[in-house]
């Protein structure tokens, strides 16, 4: 392979990106959300709640809340808001917690 060719090949991996053109954005947190839930990967809780009867839903907002409050939010209505608006835990978890309800949500937590 030639030394112009292959400059070419990386040349070709690049796209420039006008940022004033971006349009909408949501930025949202993922490294802290991502390793805690490795963690509670390990610790097989979504396997120890099944047998309890509680359903996937309920185990993600559970694992949510979890999380929420390992990784941010101070109170229990944080928690909502910082699931809901900052946090990439919801494409992690596949849920959406805007039509999660916020007393729901502590109730289960609270429960554990």
């Amino acid at each position: 392979m030639e030394e112009g060719s292959e400059s070419k090949e990386i040349a070709q991996d690049f796209v420039n990106i006008d940022v004033n053109s971006i349009e909408k954005s949501e930025p949202r947190t993922v490294g802290a959300e991502h390793l805690m839930l490795q963690m509670t990967e390990q610790l097989k809780l979504s396997q120890k709640l099944h047998p309890l009867g509680v359903s996937e839903k309920d185990i993600s907002i559970a694992l949510g809340a979890i999380i929420a409050r390992t990784v941010a939010p101070e109170s229990e209505r944080s928690i909502y808001t910082w699931l809901s608006n900052s946090s990439g835990l919801k494409e992690l978890l596949d849920i959406d917690f805007k039509k999660s309800s916020l007393i729901n949500s502590i109730r289960l937590v609270i429960s554990f």
